[in-house]
């Protein structure tokens, strides 16, 4: 079928982007890419299109977060486009049932987390298919050196060879040079695959850095920002800070909802739905909110506390204005945030011998670790300090690792590890995000241009002084 043609009858445009026509063109040649663009700009049908251009064939999309595969395979058989999502949310026989659907072609695009390629009864369905070709969505959780680096998404170049080297699109919002080079490497493509990559300039967006010294001032300033400004997400780096900061805004009688991973699903999903649906005008939230989510009328972006990254930080900020009006990004700093954002840093890169030992514990101790939860293992191994959330961090790369599941008896062992990951990579891995949050912390403090900083860090050095941040404000 012809692309524009797709593009009308299946999603309702009249014409694409530019660029996404030159993606389409170079993927139907069976040319692999890594794509770089800003969200909102349509990355999805970069690959959604190519698997229907093809007459046989599996699209196969490897992407992070259920709830946002869940979202384009709801969208996907509203047009009725035959796909499906495969994940651990599903019951044993809806994975059963899609398994016998994939094994008899019965989809055009499967949906799959990175973990699932640990499954022997996936692998040997999968194997026996014509995989046309492999989307990696997020794709800068594939490096190291991206701001959201996970050790499945790493595995992903020996998948791809065993898949028979597919065709291969990788996307992702925001990636540096080293990021870009790190995604090519880890995905076995040739250092000179084509690259398409979309500025990350936003000439509708506000960018401002203010130095604040104090809780209360911060507070009083987020007060003015969002009395001004909705509807608004505010970023927090710590909960402990969300919530306090989340009791001051309550006495100021200004209605919210909040979304931090200490929340029941439930009311996390509740929280997202009435911010999406225009119920409330404010959402107050860790960086765990925002991933897919496409609201484009946000008018105000505030991160109270300074981000580790300009990568993570581009990204969340970025999810303003997609309407293409004027929004407003603003960074809170004080000089603590630096010690914040370090502990940040130490405590999300647990040491291989701490993940070793909290497994051990979960594993020789599980229905103590049941009935007292992670507070028991933190016991075990001598530290109570609430604040310090390695024992978290561990808990969560078990999982990703796959040694690890959690349901409603508590933990279960999967497997004996047998190939820890390389110690020196971690450390590596925490020594890169140090450096990075050096950089953050330099763009906090600079009086040049910040999108023209950005433009820089990004790889894009013809960025021209913008005429709408801070800085640019200050000098005219």
């Amino acid at each position: 079928m012809n692309p524009d043609h797709i593009l009308q009858k299946f999603f309702g445009f009249k014409e694409f982007k530019p660029v996404q026509k030159k993606i389409i063109s170079w993927i139907t040649k069976e040319q692999s890419c890594l794509v770089i663009m800003p969200t909102g700009w349509g990355k999805s049908l970069c690959y959604q299109i190519p698997a229907l251009i093809k007459e046989e064939g599996l699209t196969l999309v490897v992407s992070p977060l259920i709830a946002l595969m869940n979202d384009q395979i709801s969208q996907l058989k509203q047009k009725q486009i035959p796909a499906a999502a495969l994940h651990s949310a599903l019951s044993k026989e809806e994975k059963k049932q899609i398994l016998k659907n994939t094994s008899t072609n019965k989809y055009r695009l499967l949906y799959v987390t990175p973990e699932r390629f640990q499954k022997e009864d996936f692998m040997k369905v999968i194997k026996q298919q014509n995989i046309s070709l492999m989307a990696i969505d997020e794709a800068h959780c594939i490096s190291q050196w991206g701001h959201d680096f996970r050790p499945d998404y790493s595995r992903l170049g020996e998948i791809r060879k065993s898949l028979g080297e597919p065709t291969t699109i990788a996307l992702t919002a925001t990636a540096s040079l080293k990021t870009q080079k790190d995604i090519l490497k880890n995905l076995s493509l040739p250092s000179d695959t084509k690259i398409f990559k979309q500025s990350i300039y936003r000439p509708n967006l506000y960018f401002g850095a203010q130095t604040i010294v104090g809780m209360e001032n911060k507070i009083s300033t987020l007060e003015k920002l969002i009395k001004k400004h909705q509807p608004a997400i505010i970023y927090f780096s710590l909960i402990q800070t969300l919530e306090k900061t989340a009791q001051q805004i309550k006495n100021l009688n200004i209605p919210f909802v909040k979304y931090h991973s200490q929340l029941p699903p439930k009311a996390r999903h509740q929280n997202q739905s009435a911010f999406l649906k225009g119920e409330t005008p404010l959402i107050m939230a860790t960086p765990a909110f925002g991933l897919g989510i496409d609201k484009k009328n946000i008018r105000l972006i505030v991160h109270f506390e300074i981000p580790t990254s300009l990568e993570s930080y581009y990204q969340e900020a970025g999810r303003a204005g997609r309407d293409n009006e004027s929004a407003f990004c603003h960074l809170l700093y004080d000089e603590d945030d630096l010690s914040i954002g370090m502990n940040f840093i130490k405590w999300s890169n647990p040491s291989l011998s701490f993940i070793q030992q909290v497994f051990r514990i979960i594993q020789s101790q599980p229905d103590k670790v049941h009935s007292f939860g992670l507070d028991y293992i933190r016991g075990q191994l001598n530290f109570h300090n609430r604040h310090d959330f390695r024992v978290e961090t561990s808990v969560n790369l078990l999982k990703r690792w796959n040694y690890l599941t959690e349901n409603e008896n508590g933990f279960q062992i999967l497997e004996e590890p047998k190939n820890w990951p390389d110690s020196s990579l971690l450390e590596q891995k925490e020594k890169h995000q140090l450096i990075h949050l050096k950089k953050m912390m330099d763009y906090a403090k600079s009086t040049e241009c910040r999108k023209k900083i950005m433009g820089q860090y990004f790889g894009e050095s013809d960025t021209p002084a913008c005429q709408f941040c801070d800085n640019c404000a200050s000098s005219s």
